[in-house]
Formats: C-alpha cells, structure tokens, sequence
C-alpha cells in the first residue's frame, strides 16, 4: 500500500505516513485559516518528487498562483510547467450569480477531460480549489452532488493511483451538502481559527484509527507543520 505524503510532517505522523494512494480528501474550514496553503505545500511535496500535478483554481488567476508559490516556498512552477510536470487551470466560476446547467455542464466537462488525463499518471496529486465554487454555478446543488459522485466513481473503476484533495469553504453552502461532500472522500481535515496560534486542525476522517483531537498549526520556515503530542 502506497502513501503520499499530505507535505505537512505532523499530519503525516497522525495518519501513518500519509494518505493511502487513490484516495480523496478534503480540507474544509472557514476563510482565512491556510486551506489554500497547505494545499499548495501538498503540491509542493510531490512537484520536488518529480511527480505530476494539476492544480484547479477558481479563485487565482495564472500568474497570482505562479507568484503564490514563489513568494510562499520559494518555488518556481513556471519550469516545471513548461515541461509538462505541473498543470495549472484557472476555472472562471462565477462568485456570486448563477448561470445555466449548459453552460455549467461544459465546464465541468473540461474538468473532467484534464483530470481524466492526469490522472492516468502513476503518481499524480491532483488540487480543486475552491470547491464551493462549484455550487455557486447552479440553483440546483444536487447536480453539483451528481458530477462529484460520477467524479469518484471514475477514480475507481479506473484505479486511479493519484490523490484527489478539494479545498472548502465551509458555510457557503447548506450542512447536508457539506456532509455529503465529505462522505464522498476517505479523508477529511478541518482546519480552524485560534487566538493562541496560526490556526489549528483536527482529523474528522480517515480510513484508519486516527486521533480526534485539535492540533495547532504552526510554520517551520515557509512550511506549516502540525504539533504532534506523543
């Protein structure tokens, strides 16, 4: 059983070494507490392992995620995405109207073409930020629900090796969706303000026993890392 690292040394720890490869996770919690950074360090840890990654956002366009990685880790993704190592897609989501199933659809059809692509790739990290975009498209959340169950069910029947980690804002959207987004992932992290500290996270699932208790955040270097009391 392979793992991949999640680039964050104490979360590694509390699950074992990692997440077990051809899983999805997602990193939910409110604005502001280091959901995109910590995604984009997960990124990190596999680009510097020569392993292929795709990063979709709909909240930065190219060149601010490109200056993102540069001035967070010290990291230059634009040879790496001259080569053919690192995708990037900039989804245009609207932020706060709605738009039409056709229009939608053609969209979530593109995705599906780039992660069906990368995908196939042995050892490939696959990033979606921000997945309450997806729910900004539509008055029908349901479909947004269909697409993200054909999404796993793909992974499956393909054997997919790669980890599929969604990004999060909680609140944006109704508790029911929120819970089935989470049922649809093997793991789910919540991260949190604190007062005290940068933030903190708690493991709400993973497939193995695991501690249920919040850990502070806290960075060594440009890296965040997770304390760990053994």
């Amino acid at each position: 059983m392979r793992l991949v690292s999640t680039g964050v040394l104490g979360l590694d720890i509390l699950l074992g070494g990692g997440m077990v490869a051809g899983s999805t996770a997602l990193i939910i919690g409110p604005v502001d507490v280091l959901k995109v950074y910590i995604a984009q360090q997960y990124l990190i840890e596999g680009l510097k392992a020569n392993e292929c990654c795709l990063y979709v956002t709909s909240l930065d366009v190219k060149e601010k995620v490109k200056e993102q990685f540069k001035y967070r880790f010290g990291f230059d993704v634009e040879p790496l995405m001259d080569n053919g190592l690192f995708e990037l897609v900039e989804m245009e989501l609207p932020d706060n109207s709605r738009v039409d199933m056709h229009k939608f659809e053609n969209r979530f059809e593109s995705l599906r073409s780039i992660i069906t692509k990368v995908g196939e790739s042995n050892k490939c990290r696959i990033v979606i930020n921000n997945l309450l975009h997806f729910f900004y498209l539509t008055d029908d959340s349901s479909k947004i629900v269909e697409n993200l169950t054909w999404l796993d069910s793909f992974r499956q029947r393909s054997g997919s090796d790669s980890v599929l980690l969604y990004v999060m804002d909680s609140g944006g959207t109704s508790i029911m969706y929120e819970e089935v987004v989470k049922s649809l992932c093997d793991y789910v992290f919540e991260l949190a303000k604190s007062d005290s500290v940068i933030g903190k996270l708690k493991i709400l699932k993973a497939p193995t026993q695991h501690s249920v208790e919040w850990h502070e955040l806290f960075f060594s270097g440009q890296v965040i890392n997770l304390a760990v009391v053994m």
